[in-house]
């Protein structure tokens, strides 16, 4: 694996990490979730879990068009 690769690797990482994180604010900010101390019941656990597999994919894709080998 060379730096490229790694490079490629972290950064769809970070994107994951950090989109992720702020569509969660996002949410709680607007009032969909409820405030960070208190747990989500099973439907908005069902909305978090989808929207986060979409941002994955992406992460995923953009590591894919970053990947010097485009495998």
């Amino acid at each position: 694996m060379n730096k490229k690769s790694i490079w490629a690797v972290l950064a769809g990482v970070a994107v994951i990490i950090v989109v992720t994180t702020l569509v969660d604010i996002v949410l709680h900010a607007i009032g969909v979730f409820p405030p960070m101390d208190q747990p989500i019941n099973d439907a908005l656990a069902l909305l978090a879990t989808s929207y986060r597999i979409v941002i994955s994919v992406g992460g995923a894709w953009l590591t894919a068009r970053l990947a010097p080998d485009k495998p």
